[in-house]
């Protein structure tokens, strides 16, 4: 990895981000309290070495370890093998570097087919911890490009993230030194049993780890926000309550919600949810779906629901308190189902006399098996009914009767939901009426059922929606810790009144030790799992040739240090003074597979929002890391009359009086130069890793809602051109933007006023006139 131009030197940044630490501010790892105490052998801080080291060309690493088990289906017909990757992220690395997978250090892979226990996965653990220690204490001399004869190289293990680390919770708070006695006393027991009475009474286990003189063994093993928060609270929220209890039925509220999603428009960048979120989909949609419905979605359509359903004559107390019986009695009738034992089915009888045992085989008939629909078609053909009022506004479509009955679908080309005929046993309309979209005894039975809404529902869960947006910024403060922690803390205390004692779960405790995870690595973005999960995807990915047991486990190992390797070398040839060479090696990177993920704005800069962490690959440019970059594609043409004396006000107001006039007046001086309408029209602009579209070129209006910084105000408008003028007398080459301002409603209406109070003035885009405006000011996507 040191030998890939650029990457030793971004290494080397790490002394100055700890030195340029604001106090109360977090915006990368080196601002949390952890990179601040993490001691070197000699007693120094491992991260602010002194300047003799410095110049002796020491380089000091910082590692986050995941580990993460993923289940690998080899066929249809073969058992689950289940693996678990041991890798290694380079903390010191910028984002748009470390959320490469060519930049994870896997060390490992601990073999299936079924996950290990506790104590063994410590063992696999030694020989890591055996490399961690001596790489602290001695570090190893490797030669760089800065340093061909070689440079001392320390390397330090910063946090470990994992899932299992919280798999078992409910034990009292312990400092460091309780922790390593605890796990010294159980490494002490004899038997299995002795272990596990052991692990009963004082939840512990001995950890590898507890061997690294400088690893806390309470601050330093993070709950991972993806898993606790997004698959965590933000799942069970929606699911396992709303839809799972019938808060939101099926044929009422959860129907409307799917309408109102998919009239939703949002950039690319996010992603899109299933178009049923609710069953089937709502058991599997992924980190970064859930995320996406928290911030996004949820706060724009769950007012919107309650508005439209919750009737004005609700008894509160009188509700919760038959919905707090009703969950606990369904949690209850799962627990008995999960605990009831499975019926065997009786032996078959005996074999005729005479006939023997083929006689008796062929006695019995044997059952055919129906022909079921796959999980996905059957997901597929309910995504149907759900958009049937989108689809009743274009009955246009076939014969003109409105009954869309004459539309088969073509068994050999994919339709838009992503399956063909093939997976159906008769034909699916596309277009259905109402009373086709759920069966009598569904709807009958929701009608019977009645609304399950309240009035304190939607502000509960926007809470915890809030405190996620906070949480998840890329720059963080003390004041906004707090709030975040206050906001989750309501959240669970209203939960428990709303729904009741049996919807908590260990998650909800963990939830608010977030803060505290901030202040020792920094924002979210520092130390969650979406890394990790990637690379299982990208392992899962590779061919197997049908390997099994630790044969599979070695494939993947080899296979991907394979590409690595390929990797690096591309990245070194891409540097070559040979221009064939480097042509070269840009051809073969963008024929090769993206190897970043589905978070790409992981790798963006100075973002504010959490909408932006997650955004769809770019098959034609990468634009993490991006400053500022102009679309390849481009138009040079003549601007229309309108959009000419537009730009024509704004540069006749910052130049001196008579420089420029247009192509119909007279020149008010002797020295007044002609406004030329030429210009250079581009599809889209790239701004601080974000990609803007001029909705006049590309008609995609969700890429170009947009947020521009005025000041200290933040405007909404859309972008119609993304252009470029360069004449002289306004100063050469400048990059512009024309947009139309969008006005913010008088009052925000129904829940939304009682949720959300500030409502932004319509006056303050009184005072914006024109029109053309500078590229920079772009501040992420609006969402509309």
């Amino acid at each position: 990895m040191l030998a890939v131009p650029g990457i030793e030197t971004e290494i080397e940044k790490s002394r100055v981000k700890l030195r340029a630490t604001t106090p109360g501010e977090y915006t990368n790892i080196f601002d949390g309290r952890v990179c601040h105490t993490l001691p070197c052998k000699d007693g120094s801080l491992f991260f602010d070495p002194s300047d003799e080291v410095c110049d002796s060309g020491e380089l000091r690493i910082g590692l986050a370890l995941g580990i993460d088990w993923f289940s690998y289906l080899r066929s249809q017909i073969a058992p689950s093998h289940t693996s678990c990757p041991m890798s290694f992220s380079v903390v010191n690395l910028p984002p748009h570097l470390r959320y490469r997978t060519s930049n994870l250090l896997l060390s490992g892979i601990m073999p299936g087919p079924k996950e290990a226990d506790f104590d063994q996965v410590h063992h696999y653990m030694r020989v890591v911890v055996n490399e961690l220690l001596r790489l602290w204490e001695n570090g190893v001399v490797i030669k760089t490009p800065k340093y061909p004869n070689g440079r001392l190289v320390r390397v330090i293990l910063v946090a470990l993230a994992t899932p299992k680390s919280f798999a078992a919770g409910g034990f009292p708070a312990r400092t460091d030194a309780e922790h390593r006695a605890k796990q010294a006393a159980y490494a002490e027991c004899t038997s299995k049993s002795a272990r596990e009475k052991f692990v009963k009474v004082y939840a512990t286990r001995y950890s590898e780890l507890s061997r690294l003189p400088y690893f806390n063994m309470v601050h330093m093993i993070v709950i991972d926000p993806m898993h606790n928060l997004f698959l965590g609270l933000v799942k069970t929220h929606f699911y396992h309550i709303w839809v799972q209890n019938n808060v939101l039925r099926k044929t009422k509220e959860l129907r409307r919600l799917h309408i109102l999603i998919a009239e939703i428009e949002m950039p690319k960048k996010l992603g899109r949810l299933p178009a049923m979120i609710g069953e089937p989909a709502g058991g599997s949609l992924t980190a970064d779906q859930w995320l996406i419905f928290a911030t996004v979605v949820a706060p724009l359509v769950i007012p919107q629901i309650w508005e439209e359903f919750l009737p004005g004559n609700v008894t509160a107390h009188d509700a919760i308190a038959r919905r707090v019986a009703d969950c606990a009695h369904r949690k209850q009738a799962k627990t008995r189902a999960r605990r009831a034992p499975t019926v065997v089915p009786p032996a078959p009888s005996e074999a005729p006399v005479g006939e023997g045992p083929a006689a008796a085989t062929s006695s019995q008939v044997r059952p055919q098996r129906a022909r079921r629909r796959t999980a996905k078609a059957t997901e597929m053909a309910e995504r149907v009914a759900e958009l049937v009022e989108i689809d009743e506004r274009i009955d246009s479509e076939g014969d003109g009767d409105g009954d869309g009955d004459d539309f088969v679908p073509d068994p050999h080309v994919e339709d838009d939901l992503g399956v063909g005929d093939s997976d159906f046993d008769e034909p699916i309309p596309r277009k259905r009426r109402r009373a086709e979209e759920f069966t009598t005894e569904e709807i009958e039975e929701d009608d019977a059922t009645g609304v399950n809404l309240l009035p304190g529902d939607p502000g509960n869960f926007l809470k915890l929606c809030l405190a996620i947006q906070i949480l998840g910024k890329r720059r963080v403060t003390e004041a906004e810790l707090q709030q975040a922690d206050l906001l989750l803390r309501a959240y669970c205390l209203e939960l428990v009144e709303l729904y009741g004692p049996s919807v908590i779960r260990p998650n909800h405790h963990f939830a608010i030790h977030t803060a505290d995870s901030i202040r020792d690595y920094g924002p979210f973005q520092e130390f969650w799992t979406f890394l990790f999960e990637r690379l299982n995807k990208v392992l899962k990915s590779y061919k197997s040739n049908n390997h099994g047991h630790g044969e599979l486990e070695t494939s993947f190992f080899r296979e991907y240090h394979r590409t690595i390797q390929e990797s690096r070398l591309l990245a070194a040839a891409a540097t070559s003074d040979d221009i064939n060479l480097r042509l070269v090696a840009g051809a073969l990177r963008q024929a090769s597979a993206d190897d970043r993920g589905t978070v790409q704005m992981l790798a963006a800069q100075d973002h504010d929002t959490v909408q932006s962490l997650t955004q769809e690959l770019d098959h034609h440019q990468d634009t993490a890391g991006v400053a500022f970059r102009l679309s390849p594609n481009f138009e040079i043409g003549d601007m229309d009359q309108t959009m000419y004396f537009e730009v024509l006000a704004y540069w006749t107001a910052r130049l001196a009086v008579g420089t420029i006039h247009s192509y119909i007046a007279l020149p008010p001086t002797p020295q007044s130069v002609m406004f030329s309408p030429r210009t250079i029209f581009y599809d889209n602009v790239i701004v601080d890793s974000n990609r803007y579209t001029a909705s006049r070129r590309m008609k995609s209006l969700a890429e170009s809602t947009v947020g521009i910084l005025l000041g200290s105000e933040l405007h909404a408008a859309e972008i119609m051109d993304i252009f470029a003028l360069d004449q002289t007398e306004i100063g050469g080459l400048q990059r512009l933007a024309r947009v139309r301002w969008l006005v913010p409603v008088l009052e925000a209406p129904g829940l939304w006023g009682e949720l959300c109070p500030t409502v932004a003035a319509p006056a303050i885009y009184r005072g914006v006139s024109h029109k053309i405006i500078m590229q920079n000011l772009f501040r992420n996507h609006f969402i509309l």
